[in-house]
């Protein structure tokens, strides 16, 4: 049925290489088999499967990879004491820590990185 590797296809047209994976799938009714013919992993197809059957068609768009939550996420309160001390004082993370540090902020110099602008 496919006579393009699933990779290929998926480069041209993801959305449309999902619906024929799907349509291979429904006519095989085997998981193996179809990712024989797309020369893909079950994984991939299983995956696809699934995710048609639970969302329809709305499952062959790409889903965000974006996090729901950030749950160790630094409080904008202290992100602002961080850049407020870097402006002041010019230091980078590592001198930066110990001296938040000694004003009673325990920072790790990793917590203080580029998204907030010091480096």
């Amino acid at each position: 049925m496919a006579e393009l590797a699933y990779r290929e296809v998926y480069a041209m047209n993801r959305v449309e290489a999902r619906r024929r994976l799907i349509e291979t799938y429904q006519i095989t009714r085997n998981y193996s088999e179809t990712a024989r013919r797309w020369h893909t992993s079950r994984h991939v197809v299983c995956r696809w499967a699934r995710r048609y059957q639970e969302l329809g068609e709305i499952g062959f768009q790409d889903r965000s990879r974006r996090p729901h939550h950030s749950p160790p996420q630094t409080p904008p309160q202290i992100e602002q004491q961080v850049l407020d001390a870097r402006e002041k004082t010019g230091y980078g993370r590592q001198r930066l820590a110990v001296y938040l540090k000694r004003q009673g902020l325990h920072l790790s110099p990793y917590t203080i990185r580029h998204p907030y602008g010091i480096l």
